[in-house]
Order: structure tokens, then C-alpha cells, then sequence
């Protein structure tokens, strides 16, 4: 990427001072909308949320968008380069707005299919990634993902997820424990890999979310309101878990491992990858592993919340409907 601003497309080359495409990409439950607080608290970001420009069906947030910009909706298009309909929403916000000026624009993505972000060049991506040991047990995810049941098939996908993730050129993997515990550490990665300075915008960041002016564009997309965790003070992580002794742990957290720990993109090779990519299928053996044989104890709250949930309490109220996920809850309690 020249230093100089200059943005590459498959047209060729554009303008200086063209906004470039960024996407922040993980799954749910990993922090993914804490960091898009954090990267628009800088006033050369503006990361959309869920919105999903390169798709022909609008979301909820896209539709927040029309109600502000009816005439955006030609830009919801199936689009085999993702950056291209957000590079074009840019523009329209320019022409409405000429304050409306950023060096980034894009989305935050949801899928554990990492080729969604790999789908334009030149772009930035930030993956960001969580401790499978602390993620199979969310509430969300044991709902979504049915982690009460088995959690041999997601813990694999994730992993597969986070081997391809490092398939990118020009990413960064942000960890949801940093972003947590070593929020100013992060920002610093942030500046390094934007080439902004966020040493103007970092401190109280989170006292920011959602406070913006009535004809700022970052006010279009009300994400904020359902997300109380991106608008408090990172001070503590929100799971803690203790996991039993299992064969599957033993054979799938040193594979986990190696890629969450990594420093680089570079680290590995593509036979390397796929030789590991080869492993996880072997892991499907252990399936099905239902999520009470894999942890003696579990607790989770939620982050953002006037009330504090203990030991996987939120389930209770958020599996309405899921009769079945009532004994798994007081089977993990009897443990403590």
C-alpha cells in the first residue's frame, strides 16, 4: 500500500485521499463491536455495522441507512468485490456532507467463513479472535451454535476460522483478552496498522459510543443501543472458565493454541496451515461432546448490564424456549 493514500481497484489506480475499504471481521461473542467503538472514536473512520453494502438483501442496519440516504440502496448489491459498494456509499456521503471526508470506510462482518473479507484488493482487515475456551460457553453461542449438545462441530469450524483468517495479506488479529486487559496496547497496534494516531481519541473512547452529532453519518446506524458492553470502561473479562480433562482438549487446544498466540501473519506456511487444517477433520471422532463433559466450572456475566449474572445465569433468561439447556445449567452448578 504507497504511503502517499493512493487506492488501488480493478479499474486501477484512483485518487489520492480515496477512502480504503476496512473491514473488522470475527463472530459473534468475540468483541467484534467493542473495536468498531474504538476505530470510530478516530475521525477518519467510519465503520458501518452489520450492514452488509455488498449484499442484495438489506439488514436491519441497512435499513437505518435508507431511512437517512434512500437513494444508497443502489449500492446493496451481491458484489464479488466486498469493498467496492462501501468505496461508492463514500462518495454519496461526500456529495450530502462535506465534512464527511474518511481515510477508512467499510463494516464490521459477521461469518466464520474467513474468504468474506478476502474478497477485495487492496484493503485492511482486523480479525478478531477469542478464546475458544471461553467463547463455546456464552449464552449466545450455546444457543446459536447448540454448544449444549456438541461442541466438537463449532469449536472446529472456529478453528478453521482462525487458521484461515491468517490466509490474508493485510490483516491484523486483535485479541478480545488484549482489547480487555491491554486496551492501550491495542490502540497502539491500531495506530501501526492505520497509519492514524489515536493517541487523540483513546482516552474514554467507550464515554463516545453512540454520542455523535445529528448529521454525522455515524449517527445513521444505531448499533450502539443493543451493545451496552462497547460503552463501558474495559476492565475485566467477562468468563471465566475452568475446563475439564478431556482427549478432545488435549488434542485440539495445542492447535488452537498456536494460531491464537501467534504474533504474525507470518508465522506460517501454507503447507503448514493445511497440514493443520488436515488435523481438525480427524477431530470429528470425538463428536458428539456435549458442553457439561468439557468444564467443571463456568461462569459469565454480562458486560454493560445494570444486573450481574453468576454462573451461566443469563441463560435462564435468554434460552426461553430451550426447555433442553435447563439441565445442562444445573448440572454445571452442581460442579461449584
Amino acid at each position: 500500500m504507497p504511503s502517499s493514500g493512493t487506492i488501488f481497484s480493478e479499474g486501477g489506480p484512483m485518487l489520492p485521499n480515496t477512502p480504503q475499504p476496512l473491514f473488522v471481521h470475527g463472530v459473534q461473542k468475540t468483541g467484534t463491536s467493542t473495536l468498531v467503538g474504538m476505530l470510530n472514536s478516530h475521525p477518519q473512520v467510519f465503520l458501518l455495522y452489520e450492514t452488509r453494502m455488498d449484499k442484495s438483501v438489506i439488514s436491519k442496519y441497512g435499513n437505518q441507512i435508507l431511512a437517512q440516504l434512500p437513494e444508497a440502496r443502489k449500492f446493496f448489491r451481491n458484489s464479488l468485490n466486498i469493498g467496492e459498494p462501501y468505496l461508492n456509499f463514500a462518495s454519496l456521503l461526500a456529495e450530502h456532507n462535506p465534512k464527511a471526508h474518511y481515510r477508512y470506510i467499510g463494516d464490521k462482518i459477521i461469518s466464520l467463513d474467513p474468504q468474506e473479507t478476502q474478497r477485495t484488493i487492496p484493503h485492511k482487515v482486523i480479525y478478531v479472535l477469542r478464546d475458544v475456551r471461553t467463547w463455546l460457553c456464552k449464552e449466545q453461542i450455546v444457543r446459536y451454535y447448540r454448544t449444549d449438545l456438541d461442541v466438537v462441530p463449532p469449536a472446529i469450524d472456529y478453528l478453521r476460522y482462525v487458521i484461515g483468517s491468517f490466509q490474508s495479506p493485510n490483516a491484523l488479529h486483535i485479541r478480545l483478552e488484549d482489547v480487555i486487559l491491554h486496551n492501550t496496547d491495542v490502540f497502539s497496534q491500531l495506530s501501526d496498522f492505520l497509519g492514524l494516531d489515536f493517541s487523540g481519541y483513546s482516552d474514554q473512547y467507550w464515554k463516545g459510543v453512540g454520542q455523535y452529532e445529528e448529521n454525522d453519518p455515524k449517527s445513521y446506524v444505531r448499533w450502539f443501543a443493543g451493545h451496552p458492553s462497547s460503552k463501558v470502561k474495559p476492565t475485566g473479562l467477562d468468563t471465566q472458565v475452568e475446563p475439564l480433562s478431556h482427549p478432545f482438549w488435549q488434542e485440539y487446544l495445542p492447535l488452537f493454541d498456536k494460531y491464537f498466540e501467534a504474533k504474525s501473519t507470518a508465522a506460517f506456511s501454507l503447507s503448514d496451515m493445511n497440514d493443520d487444517l488436515c488435523k481438525l477433520d480427524t477431530l470429528m471422532n470425538y463428536s458428539p461432546l456435549p458442553l457439561e463433559q468439557c468444564y467443571k466450572n463456568i461462569s459469565t456475566k454480562r458486560l454493560g448490564l445494570q444486573r450481574k449474572s453468576g454462573i451461566l445465569a443469563g441463560i435462564r433468561v435468554a434460552l426461553t424456549g430451550y426447555p433442553q439447556l435447563r439441565s445442562l445449567l444445573k448440572k454445571v452448578l452442581r460442579r461449584v
